[in-house]
């Protein structure tokens, strides 16, 4: 076989990486390889991938129309045994590479050592062969074995070369997909670990609340005022708690797929009455005025009801942290297809050069060395994170010592499928909640 000319190998590989980087999903990287070598470089395309378990994971591709599609299926499910004797295993040992020409029963018998491999490959009948290390960083991921079944064309010392710069360049894209996968899996471990503590958190502070509302009812008998004094502490201090943990958990659920939504039909002026009955007394215990408006209309929404409580209550709550006086207001409106809820206060505000760090995890706007308010740095994250997977966004405008205003936007029907009522007039009136 003819070399190819240089620009068109140089073509083709620039075409491999743009293929191998599309994707950080580990399997559809591994199914990209496969394809790209059989469309353009081989009949039969082999990868066995070594597992950080030792296992091995052998994905096989073969062109339509040139060998037994069975027989690849029984070769997949047969994947190399790293310790046993073989060529492909060498290759892993020792990262060097194997051209052979021409292919035989001799050279088959010493590509495995289980009936099943060998019985589909001397159904694909191959008949010249290039295996190669996939490697990345001096590291021997696998092996990638390349197979022609006709004998028009048998490998050749230039194909050999090809196809060691492809094993050098699909290898760096495996150990991205790896790398990419790992950080799921730690991600997925973090948000499980943070759900099971905050949950077993929760049960002995529910349990806390409980009983001092009992003493508060005087269930077992009058309390002085040194005792009603202490009382309000623990409960003020369980309810910041509880707070805390539910950021935590809700941190920890920011994640979910749209699969995990709960769809319910409701109104904007639900959610925020719902909202009010929540953050009024946290308002009140902070001297702060809190004041809730809404078009007299009923605004219709398809949404996850929980999801948008918990966005407003976060930014409300962010609000009354930072404002020691004045007022923190919350409105909502009709915008189109959309429903806009708008959260101003009259608070400290932020620097516009610190605007693009609020929303990340763990952020605080104070020094967390001299900081004087509290707070897991997680609400604006959460409020964000909820936003988008409802298919809106949380913009913020603020100015340090003039407060700051939070924009929600959110679709009216998350499906699409909710109708929406007709805009009212110009000048609608408004109503304020109480």
């Amino acid at each position: 076989m003819s070399p190819r000319p240089a620009a068109v190998e140089a073509s083709l590989l620039r075409g491999v990486d743009r293929l191998l980087h599309e994707s950080l999903d580990y399997g559809e990287t591994l199914r990209t390889l496969a394809g790209v070598a059989v469309d353009r470089l081989t009949d039969l395309c082999v990868l066995d991938l070594l597992e950080g378990s030792g296992d091995v994971l052998r994905v096989v591709r073969l062109r339509p129309g040139t060998g037994a599609p069975d027989a690849a299926a029984r070769l997949e499910r047969n994947p190399m045994d790293p310790t046993a004797p073989t060529a492909p295993a060498n290759v892993l040992r020792t990262a060097v590479s194997v051209l052979q020409p021409r292919v035989n029963a001799d050279v088959l018998a010493n590509w495995t050592t289980t009936k099943a491999a060998a019985s589909a490959l001397k159904a694909l009948r191959p008949r010249s062969a290039i295996l190669v290390p996939l490697k990345a960083h001096a590291r021997t991921l696998g092996v990638m074995t390349l197979a022609r079944l006709t004998d028009d064309a048998p490998y050749d010392a230039h194909d050999l070369e090809l196809a060691v710069d492809l094993g050098r360049r699909a290898g760096l894209a495996i150990v991205n997909a790896q790398l990419y996968r790992e950080a799921q899996a730690a991600s997925r471990a973090k948000s499980n670990f943070l759900s099971v503590m905050s949950h077993e958190l929760r049960t002995p502070l529910s349990a806390i609340i409980g009983y001092a509302d009992l003493l508060e009812h005087g269930i077992d008998g009058p309390l002085n005022e040194g005792q009603k004094s202490k009382l309000g502490r623990i409960r003020a201090s369980s309810n910041h708690l509880l707070q805390l943990i539910e950021e935590v958990l809700a941190f920890a659920d920011r994640g979910r797929g749209p699969e995990a939504l709960r769809l319910t039909d409701t109104t904007a002026q639900q959610i925020l009455g719902d909202v009010q009955a929540v953050a009024s007394p946290m308002a009140e215990a902070e001297g702060i005025d809190l004041v809730v408006t809404a078009p007299a209309d009923a605004l219709r929404m398809h949404t996850d009801v929980r999801m948008v409580r918990q966005i407003l209550l976060n930014l409300i709550t962010n609000g009354l942290k930072f404002t020691d006086e004045g007022r923190v207001t919350v409105a909502v409106e009709d915008a189109d297809e959309s429903v806009v809820f708008v959260v101003r206060d009259t608070g400290i505000g932020i620097d516009p050069a610190r605007l693009q760090h609020i929303f990340e995890p763990f952020w605080q706007a104070e020094d967390p060395m001299t900081r004087r308010i509290g707070g897991t740095g997680l609400g604006l994250s959460v409020a964000r994170a909820f936003a988008r997977q409802l298919g809106g966004d949380v913009h913020v405008e603020s100015r340090a010592g003039e407060g700051s205003t939070f924009t929600l936007q959110l679709p009216a029907s998350v499906d699409g499928v909710n109708g929406r009522r007709p805009p009212g007039p110009p000048g609608a009136a408004s109503v304020e909640l109480h």
